[in-house]
């Protein structure tokens, strides 16, 4: 069973009056990421690790190299032999795969090819290039030049890490180079931090499928392809619903779901409209709500509960609003790190940008501003707001690459003035 890093402050706030007292983002973001499960544990094949957080420790089986080993074709010599005009036989060929060779005579020589282990009794590689071959019957090499370093074409037994060094630390994110060190020490399956099983479900009669042509008072439900999408690109894989507004519905299917899931991830159904069952439901499902309402905009619906004790340890619940641009918001800001969290992927480094445009609020509001981002020439991230009508301008996302964060408490914020940035682009 999955257990919560940190006891969750039980702070309750409702919405359901116009007077409902409301959560900071900081507060909000808080209590989310407080919740966070401290990931289990599953062994997975080598080829599907890539982005996974590693939760062993990779040790060395052997040397690195874990032999003496040739780095550049040539002939292979004894160091008392490796003189300017010598004149030596070639005796064999050590290459890349066989067993060493043994070089008794300093009059004779090897020729290596890169990869191979050095022949015992040579102690330098002369390259192709330094060297003269006569053929005949005997073959014979002429030393043309020799390097000052002699060693300088072999790469020494355990010169890069020796037997049962730590290769790659517990908590790695697993890259195509942490892939291939995991290889070279015969690791065919690697223990890695579990993924949160999500589901992400849409509510709303107005809503029809993506291939269906909406009436007039329909739209096309696309909240969960964006949702699912972010998720995505951190490696988790969600299966995707939709709920009509019947509390009934709903309450069997949330029913259902703790059975399988981890997190729930809702999306409308949230507010305080005559349609809006879903907080309801939660409590009486008992979910407990940790909030609802965040003091931001777009996204001030957002509700966040736990359900203790489920299937699978303690459900997360997510209820996002249901306008797209406060569902991308809140998918960004509060879910996306948690679930990061959760598998064990350090925390991101949050990035800055200056304002290209003076930007005035109203409300008393944290803001979220879709904006363009360029680069200065001195290298600084220039944050320019677009235009956004609302949150259900969904179309205003395709100008923009990420949102700026303006703090609650202000009204005017002047061009050149520094805040975080959510990148989404």
């Amino acid at each position: 069973m999955d257990d919560i890093l940190f006891p969750v402050p039980a702070v309750t706030h409702d919405f359901s009056g116009p007077n409902a007292e409301l959560v900071s983002v900081e507060r909000a973001a808080e209590i989310v990421m407080a919740s966070a499960r401290k990931a289990a544990a599953e062994d997975v094949a080598l080829t599907d690790a890539l982005g996974r957080i590693l939760m062993e420790s990779i040790k060395a089986d052997a040397d690195f190299p874990r032999f003496d080993q040739v780095i550049m074709d040539g002939v292979a010599v004894a160091c008392d032999s490796a003189r300017e005009g010598n004149r030596l036989t070639i005796t064999g060929v050590q290459r890349a795969g066989m067993d060493r060779l043994h070089l008794t005579d300093h009059g004779t020589c090897f020729e290596v090819m890169a990869g191979a282990i050095v022949p015992d009794g040579a102690e330098c590689i002369i390259p192709y290039a330094d060297v003269e071959i006569e053929e005949g019957d005997i073959r014979l090499v002429t030393l043309k030049t020799v390097p000052r370093a002699l060693d300088r074409f072999v790469h020494w037994k355990g010169a890069d890490r020796q037997t049962g060094d730590i290769l790659i630390a517990a908590g790695t994110e697993i890259t195509a180079a942490e892939i291939a060190v995991a290889a070279s020490v015969g690791k065919s399956y690697l223990r890695v931090a579990r993924i949160p099983r999500v589901a992400v479900i849409t509510t709303g009669d107005e809503l029809v499928a993506v291939t269906a042509k909406p009436l007039p008072y329909q739209i096309r439900e696309s909240n969960s392809y964006a949702i699912s999408i972010i998720l995505k690109k951190v490696g988790v894989e969600c299966d995707r619903f939709h709920l009509p507004d019947d509390p009934e519905v709903i309450a069997s299917s949330i029913a259902e779901w703790t059975m399988t899931y981890d997190v729930l991830l809702f999306s409308g159904g949230v507010s305080k409209g005559v349609g809006d069952y879903l907080p309801g439901v939660l409590k009486n499902f008992g979910v407990q709500p940790l909030f609802h309402g965040v003091s931001q905009r777009p996204g001030k619906p957002f509700w966040f509960g736990i359900k203790p004790e489920s299937a699978h340890g303690d459900l997360i619940v997510f209820a996002l609003p249901g306008n797209p641009v406060s569902s991308f918001v809140c998918a960004y800001r509060y879910c996306l790190p948690w679930l990061e969290k959760s598998f064990g992927r350090a925390p991101r480094v949050r990035e800055f940008a200056r304002l290209g445009s003076a930007v005035t609020v109203t409300g008393d509001l944290t803001h979220f501003v879709p904006v363009r981002l360029t680069v200065s020439p001195d290298g600084t991230t220039i944050a320019e707001p677009q235009t956004l009508h609302g949150a259900g301008d969904q179309a205003a996302l395709l100008t923009a690459d990420a949102f700026v964060e303006l703090p609650q408490g202000g009204t005017e914020f002047p061009p050149g003035s520094t805040y975080p940035i959510i990148r989404y682009r």
